[in-house]
């Protein structure tokens, strides 16, 4: 079975998720989405990483589908189910870049969606996606970003946990 496609009840969790996270009309920004995706205990690179693979669309924010690849890859992470790999898996492409599009999204017919592009995602630091010192962007949360010391985040899991952190399924 690929680890990288959604099954329907992920689907669901991942719409819940996107609902009562996101901040502008039909998307969630990047520093929402930073607050929530620190608490699965991923770090830093790897998290920019799969921020670059979801916001497809390079717009510094993700849409309900970006947002369904964002949390699909940082719980297949978190699980341990495969490494997360360089380029979107064929099977977490979203529909807005099927169709007419791929051949232009995919000139050699490769599967995986390029990492290229001309913008990317909000930077690490410097008032970006992962916060930082530096003008528009929160500070680090204090114990460090990944959580664990006084005003850091809980570790996204536990019983029920949408992640699958320590404790989840």
């Amino acid at each position: 079975m690929d680890p990288f496609a959604i099954q329907p009840d992920q689907k669901q969790k991942y719409a819940v998720m996107f609902a009562t996270n996101k901040d502008l009309p039909n998307a969630i920004s990047g520093n929402a989405a930073r607050s929530l995706f620190t608490k699965s205990g991923l770090g830093q690179d790897l998290l920019f990483k799969i921020w670059k693979m979801a916001d497809v669309d390079k717009n510094g924010e993700l849409d309900e589908q970006e947002f369904h690849i964002a949390a699909h890859l940082i719980s297949v992470a978190v699980k341990k189910l495969a490494e997360i790999p360089e380029n979107l898996p064929p099977s977490l492409v979203p529909d807005k870049m099927k169709g007419g599009r791929k051949d232009d999204l995919f000139p050699s017919g490769g599967p995986a969606f390029p990492m290229s592009g001309s913008s990317g995602p909000p930077p690490l630091s410097g008032g970006g996606m992962m916060g930082g010192p530096g003008p528009g962007g929160p500070p680090p949360l204090s114990g460090g970003m990944m959580g664990g010391g006084p005003g850091g985040p809980p570790p996204l899991g536990g019983p029920g946990g949408l992640m699958g952190g320590p404790g989840g399924p």
